[in-house]
């Protein structure tokens, strides 16, 4: 009986010693820093926090959207404003998705059969835009968290596409037709 004791103590300890290992290995492994830190990143305000997530993602200029629009580049255009926003005014061609939907939206079969198109690629062209260029900056950090490679914010947003000389002229001559495309 004395050597069945003893087994039990040896493997009472071996126990705890394999479960202190294993708590010290989830603590240190799981309380990980994620993607460039984020996790353990605060902020003071929203503006910081889009600060911080601009100089992970790429922006792209009015003039170069122009330019990509101009020269019949392909890409998705998303505008991540609420749909009341979208239905008062877009930039022609895109596809709503607010921000608060984007990431659950951006790869459902669900959506994109509702909206007539596929499922965005990883490696597509995207381009976002929303009113001024915050939620568009997050969104794009956003995507390209979630793998998508080629994920481009609007600067300015619509407020900038909607002060472009340009665009106005465009206006007045499709003023009798509707929709955003």
């Amino acid at each position: 009986m004395k050597n069945y004791e003893k087994g039990d103590k040896s493997m009472k300890k071996s126990l705890i010693h394999f479960l202190f290992i294993i708590s010290l290995v989830c603590f240190v492994g799981c309380g990980g820093e994620g993607l460039n830190n984020y996790s353990s990143l605060t902020f003071e305000n929203v503006k910081e926090m889009v600060a911080n997530a601009k100089s992970g993602i790429i922006q792209v200029s009015l003039q170069d959207f122009k330019a990509s629009i101009e020269n019949e580049e392909e890409f998705i255009l998303i505008d991540v404003r609420e749909a009341d926003e979208f239905e008062a005014n877009c930039i022609p061609g895109a596809f709503n998705i607010p921000r608060g939907f984007l990431e659950f939206k951006i790869a459902s079969e669900d959506f994109w059969d509702m909206m007539g198109m596929y499922v965005p690629e990883k490696t597509e062209e995207i381009i976002i835009y929303c009113k001024k260029g915050g939620r568009g900056v997050l969104a794009t950090e956003s995507l390209t968290r979630l793998g998508y490679e080629n994920v481009k914010n609007i600067i300015g947003g619509w407020e900038a596409w909607e002060m472009w000389p340009e665009v106005w002229e465009e206006k007045e001559e499709k003023k009798d037709e509707g929709g955003c495309g």
